[in-house]
């Protein structure tokens, strides 16, 4: 939908119930997939984390970071490379 930002996370390499937990103790409430094999990260060439992807509305990866964010810099990265005020 127009103006909105939808986050996904990927967990790469752990137990659904291991990162279930560490979900809990960071108070992440959006939604996961489950990535043990990795394939993702090795797709992308990244092996640290986090690693975040500004994908717009036609699936275009619009900004990669490779590097932990606070909530100001994540929105202003949104409205920068997504064009949606945060």
């Amino acid at each position: 939908t127009a103006g909105e930002v939808h986050v996904l996370g990927v967990v790469p390499g752990v137990r659904p119930a291991a990162a279930a937990s560490l979900a809990e103790v960071f108070g992440v409430a959006f939604p996961a997939l489950d990535d043990r094999e990795e394939l993702l990260r090795t797709e992308l060439g990244f092996f640290g984390l986090p690693v975040t992807l500004f994908v717009d509305a036609d699936g275009q990866v619009r900004h990669v970071r490779n590097a932990p964010m606070d909530e100001e810099t994540l929105g202003e990265l949104v409205t920068e490379h997504l064009g949606v005020s945060a």
